[in-house]
């Protein structure tokens, strides 16, 4: 209740409830009123991740490794943070880049026979969550 304007920003303890709008329109020949479907309901929580990040690149010394996309997070991410990992087999063995926090890596030439992923910290006022693409590799 209260809320007459054009827009309206969710309360903190809007979490968990359903929102719509309603106008009331006013002639010389009466009132009439219509109502939005709702939305929601508002969810909480640090981003979880519903499509896991994507790469492209050819596992190839000297080519680029490219994020193409953030995948799916729900709540929705404010923001990211990047780090990619190799590993000399492709399920397990994972490791930190050293310097490698960007949405682009370049395999060096010291790279072959491992494989290269990234992982991604997805933030919002809530928390983090984070969740790693599938590997590219062994590398040629």
């Amino acid at each position: 209740t209260g809320a007459t304007t054009t827009s309206y920003t969710i309360p903190s303890n809007g979490i968990g409830a359903s929102y719509r709008v309603c106008l009331n329109a006013t002639n010389t020949y009466g009132t009439g009123s219509k109502c939005s479907d709702p939305i929601g309901p508002i969810a909480a929580g640090a981003p979880a991740n519903t499509a896991r990040p994507t790469i492209t690149g050819s596992a190839l010394t000297g080519a680029s490794l490219t994020i193409t996309s953030a995948g799916t997070w729900s709540p929705t991410a404010a923001s990211y943070t990047y780090q990619w990992q190799i590993a000399a087999s492709a399920t397990s063995g994972w490791s930190d880049v050293t310097g490698a926090t960007t949405t682009s890596y370049t395999i060096p030439s010291n790279g072959i026979g491992a494989s290269y992923r990234v992982c991604l910290n997805a933030t919002n006022t809530y928390g983090t969550g984070s969740k790693c693409s599938d590997p590219i590799g062994p590398i040629t």
